[in-house]
């Protein structure tokens, strides 16, 4: 990936600290730090259904700045930009139809 990370679980929430990977120069990474410095990047929260969690944030007025499906696994994401929430870049995530528990039984 354009990115190295290591994930840390917490009461049920995830964190995900990311890093420049050194083969690829021209990362989204690399141009966070080279405009903002070290720092926070965005926040990402898991819904239900992405669809009407968009919808319901543009007709408030809120700018969606990107919403793509994953090809890995199939998963819709979409971000807020950064100027409708405080200067933070908000990620919603669709969950997945299958849980760790569920794939397991």
């Amino acid at each position: 990936p354009s990115f190295r990370f290591a994930n840390f679980f917490v009461n049920g929430y995830k964190i995900e600290l990311i890093a420049p990977n050194p083969e690829h120069p021209q990362s989204f990474v690399n141009t966070f730090l080279a405009k903002r410095g070290e720092g926070f990047h965005h926040i990402s929260i898991d819904v239900d259904r992405l669809a009407p969690v968009v919808d319901a944030l543009e007709r408030a007025g809120v700018r969606v700045v990107d919403r793509y499906r994953r090809p890995s696994d199939g998963r819709e994401t979409a971000f807020i930009s950064p100027r409708f929430a405080f200067g933070v870049l908000i990620q919603f995530w669709e969950r997945p139809d299958w849980t760790v528990e569920r794939s397991l039984e």
